[in-house]
């Protein structure tokens, strides 16, 4: 039978590679953070859609727009912003609130049904939001933009994804 000073000798033993443990994988997990990071939020990611950044970024120069294209483009860009800003956060205060109700001494299914629908009903708003963008944008273009643009699109949804 061990004595008290040598289990307590092993407590502290075993608190302090458990501490040495955690101090090691901090750096590792802060690696695959991501900038602005909020837990149960994944966001759009360019991994699994149909372009990324930068193939945007590259589709856009090739569009070569006009002044004025552009111009538009960055004030309707700014209210999309707005709206999706707000979307973002209805939708952060609807999955606290389920995660509340779900972990509740006796959850009500009623409730989570009808929060459940009520998340549906954001991102299908935020997918909408999305869609307006994107007819706004063709609405600017002339016809040989909107041929680019269109085979540019065909090209990326016909890439087999991952």
């Amino acid at each position: 039978m061990k004595t008290i000073g040598e289990r307590t000798t092993m407590k502290r033993t075993v608190r302090t590679f458990a501490l040495a443990g955690m101090l090691m994988l901090m750096p590792v997990i802060a690696g695959h953070a991501e900038p602005g990071g909020n837990p149960g939020y994944h966001g759009p990611k360019s991994e699994g859609r149909a372009t990324g950044h930068a193939e945007s970024r590259k589709l856009f120069d090739d569009l070569e727009l006009s002044a004025q294209q552009v111009e538009r483009l960055k004030k309707d860009k700014m209210e999309r912003r707005k709206t999706m800003i707000r979307l973002r956060s209805e939708l952060d205060l609807l999955h606290a609130e389920m995660a509340q109700s779900a972990f509740s001494e006796k959850p009500d299914m009623k409730n989570l049904e009808d929060l459940s629908v009520r998340i549906g009903d954001v991102h299908a708003r935020m997918t909408m939001q999305r869609i307006r963008s994107l007819v706004f944008l063709r609405s600017l273009l002339t016809d040989e933009q909107k041929k680019l643009m269109d085979s540019r699109h065909l090209m990326m949804t016909t890439i087999p994804r991952r």
